[in-house]
């Protein structure tokens, strides 16, 4: 907590964090840059018995919970961020970054004043198979998931997504898809199920939304 910088950094080719406890970031201050930052070709992995969280990751636009630039991250356990406190972004991957949410993986994302999860930059891939669930403690500013530039995310038949609360803002989104940003669906998206959305799915810039004839 009170941290000038990341609060926990994974960086370069053949270094890897394996997190199998808990990881607490922000609950007693605020964090400068990111919760969690993971880049040039560096990997992270969350496992079945590992619980994270973070807030208070807001002290800069471009800070967020969890940045992937250029890495990779894969939760098989659990992950809350802005329960208790607003973030700037949630979960950002960029720059080919990859981020796998595995099937019995939990990701939470509350109290954020930009995207619950950003993912940009052509070869930055977002996978789900498992849970995703937003803005049922506070609200998100700008997207519930936005792709863009050329980037994807898919959501298998496995995966299920909840987002709620987008709404402070008139161009707010509970999924975003602009810029040849791509969405794939084979599983299950439920939009404002609990709490208001400004809009649903809106689609810009040669984005491209795809529901599979498995998804709901």
């Amino acid at each position: 907590d009170r941290i000038s910088d990341f609060g926990l950094q994974s960086s370069n080719a053949g270094s890897v964090f394996t997190n199998n406890g808990m990881i607490t970031i922000g609950s007693n201050g605020t964090v400068s840059n990111s919760g969690i930052f993971v880049n040039q070709s560096a990997s992270f992995s969350n496992s079945s018995l590992g619980s994270i969280q973070i807030n208070n990751a807001n002290v800069n636009w471009w800070t967020k919970a969890i940045a992937v630039s250029g890495a990779t991250f894969a939760n098989t356990g659990l992950i809350v961020m802005g329960n208790l406190f607003q973030n700037s972004g949630g979960i950002s991957i960029e720059s080919a970054g990859t981020f796998t949410n595995n099937a019995s993986g939990i990701v939470q994302a509350h109290h954020t004043f930009y995207n619950g999860i950003q993912v940009v930059h052509s070869g930055s891939v977002c996978t789900n198979h498992g849970s995703i669930l937003m803005g049922t403690i506070g609200s998100l500013g700008y997207n519930g998931i936005l792709a863009e530039q050329s980037a994807s995310f898919t959501n298998s038949i496995s995966g299920s997504i909840e987002i709620n609360n987008v709404n402070p803002n008139w161009w707010s989104r509970g999924i975003m898809l602009s810029a040849s940003g791509a969405f794939s669906n084979a599983g299950s998206i439920q939009l404002g199920n609990l709490l208001s959305n400004t809009t649903g799915i809106f689609v810009d810039g040669s984005g491209g939304f795809t529901n599979t004839s498995d998804g709901t």
